[in-house]
């Protein structure tokens, strides 16, 4: 069971992520960090430190999943739901130079469901 104030502490720290992470070898860099720091003074340091590890999984397997899929010439989007019963999804405007059958089986692999917005064959 998730503490008051777990989803919207999590939610906020979701929408704290950028983009396109800002990468600065070794360190990636995957969020605002004055929105993030706006989120810790808002919800207190321990909600904030349960709410962070679990969004910060989240969107580092999103990050992946979806740097994988551009580089085969996907255009997509990451969409993150914002309750408990959640799964994230990817929305694909373009198949790029792959399939339908290879995003989705990349998508499953990390627990994320594909929504299609465009042909698919």
């Amino acid at each position: 069971m998730k503490s008051a104030g777990y989803w919207p502490c999590r939610n906020e720290i979701i929408k704290a992520h950028l983009d396109a992470p800002h990468k600065y070898e070794p360190f990636v860099e995957l969020f605002d960090t004055e929105k993030l720091d706006a989120v810790r003074d808002h919800y207190g340091a321990d909600l904030y430190k349960e709410c962070y590890l679990d969004a910060l999984d989240e969107v580092m397997t999103m990050s992946n999943v979806v740097t994988h899929l551009r580089m085969l010439g996907v255009d997509c989007k990451p969409i993150f739901t914002e309750d408990d019963c959640h799964v994230n999804f990817i929305a694909v405007f373009a198949l790029g130079n792959t399939n339908a059958d290879r995003i989705n089986r990349l998508a499953k692999k990390h627990a994320l469901n594909v929504l299609f917005q465009c042909p698919t064959h």
